[in-house]
């Protein structure tokens, strides 16, 4: 019956109804921000999803996007765009589309925490503690200072983690740098200054500077998603090869 599918299915409602609430949270924005309330999936045919997120928007949710193809048409725009800005002026194609888009802004955000690894000085434990949080705009910089944790520290390491997890060992290592040669007589407690910088191209650079001696490091990494000519090559020969009986 459809009490005993509402009843089944309350705990998916709910965690739909959070993920709504954390996305907007994430986002820095309110109800209010927005001007459309677009459903994606099968899922959200059944009764109560729009019922509820409409309770929770205020919006009546958008019917000239189909709810099964709505991923796919955004994928479409987003491939759209890159033609754009990659296809080059002789393009036709592009100029097409150029045309058709120049009412679309896109905005490119990191999908994970940029982190460093650090001590809780309250509790002693080693923690991640997140620089760039998810989901924020890019290109985007954060700069903090942090403390040398004993006397007489030479080095000072600096781990760039990638995730949101508090635990370091839940996230994943990206890199390291370091500043050595500190003076032996360094008191606890000397300042170090760290910079983290995410540009919209997925590079990550990172600084760390001893303020007590001028003392520098720096790295800078490569996060890029796509997959190389080689490995395209790669895969057009497996397509082209494989056959199904």
């Amino acid at each position: 019956t459809r009490g005993q599918f509402d009843r089944m299915t309350a705990d998916l409602l709910q965690r739909t109804a959070d993920t709504t609430e954390l996305v907007l949270d994430q986002a820095g924005i309110t109800t209010k921000d927005l001007d459309a309330l677009v459903l994606v999936g099968g899922s959200t045919l059944t009764p109560q999803v729009p019922r509820m997120i409409t309770r929770l928007i205020g919006l009546e949710p958008y019917d000239k996007i189909n709810r099964y193809t709505a991923v796919a048409q955004g994928a479409a725009i987003h491939a759209a765009i890159l033609e754009i800005k990659y296809g080059g002026e002789k393009s036709e194609l592009a100029e097409k589309v150029r045309r058709m888009l120049r009412g679309v802004k896109q905005e490119n955000v990191n999908s994970h925490g940029l982190g460093i690894v650090a001590k809780n000085a309250r509790t002693g434990k080693t923690v991640n503690h997140v620089m760039i949080p998810r989901n924020t705009r890019l290109p985007a910089q954060a700069q903090q200072t942090f403390k040398t944790s004993r006397d007489g520290q030479e080095r000072v390491t600096v781990q760039v983690l990638e995730g949101d997890a508090p635990d370091p060992v839940a996230c994943s290592l990206l890199g390291k740098c370091r500043i050595t040669r500190l003076p032996r007589d360094l008191p606890k407690g000397s300042r170090v200054e760290v910079t983290y910088a995410f540009d919209a191209s997925g590079r990550i650079y990172v600084t760390a500077k001893s303020k007590a001696t001028g003392e520098e490091a720096s790295i800078k990494i490569e996060r890029r998603g796509g997959l190389t000519d080689s490995q395209v090559d790669a895969y057009l020969k497996l397509a082209n090869e494989y056959k199904v009986e």
